[in-house]
């Protein structure tokens, strides 16, 4: 268990020490935008209310919100039990864009709640869907390149947030 948890965290960092190589102006800016458009899932709840109010997907909008709402409570019940400390608080020389965030590193609450989000559109509209997805990469990418999650946190984010969308797909077919 103590090797695979050591390869996993080698493999982390060298990933993660790999994309900031990319670092530079246009890119602080770019990553800095896309995960402030994570932030709190703020996107995804205004798409939510978007779609149920202004479209005939209103169902879809109101299951966005649940999921949203349920892959948050999902994200601090498993933060709470791994309590992983994030790359910016391990290597404090490596200068951060953003304000450090709280909490644990695994798994990646901006992911969770891209990948569910996105995961709800392309059961709506494939198109839409693939346009969420692509965001949901780019928001989950900023969290890498902003030195904040792990690749792994990312990966267990990205896993959970889809989790919770296709457990909620379901029961909300039933209820309709």
């Amino acid at each position: 268990m103590e090797r695979t948890k050591a390869r996993t965290q080698h493999l982390d960092n060298k990933i993660l020490f790999k994309i900031q190589e990319l670092r530079g102006p246009k890119l602080d800016k770019a990553m800095t935008f896309f995960t402030s458009m994570g932030n709190g899932a703020l996107v995804w709840v205004f798409t939510g209310i978007f779609i149920t109010l202004f479209t005939q997907y209103k169902y879809h909008g109101v299951l966005l919100i649940v999921t949203i709402i349920m892959t948050t409570f999902s994200n601090m019940f498993i933060k709470s039990r791994f309590n992983r400390l994030r790359p910016c608080d391990i290597y404090k020389d490596v200068p951060i864009l953003i304000r450090r965030p709280m909490g644990s590193s695994l798994p990646s609450g901006h992911t969770a709640s891209s990948f569910a989000s996105a995961t709800i559109l392309l059961h709506m509209n494939y198109k839409i869907g693939l346009i969420a997805l692509a965001l949901a990469f780019i928001i989950s990418f900023s969290r890498l390149y902003l030195f904040v999650h792990f690749p792994s946190d990312v990966l267990f984010g990205l896993l959970s947030g889809i989790a919770v969308a296709l457990i909620n797909i379901p029961i909300a077919l039933r209820l309709i």
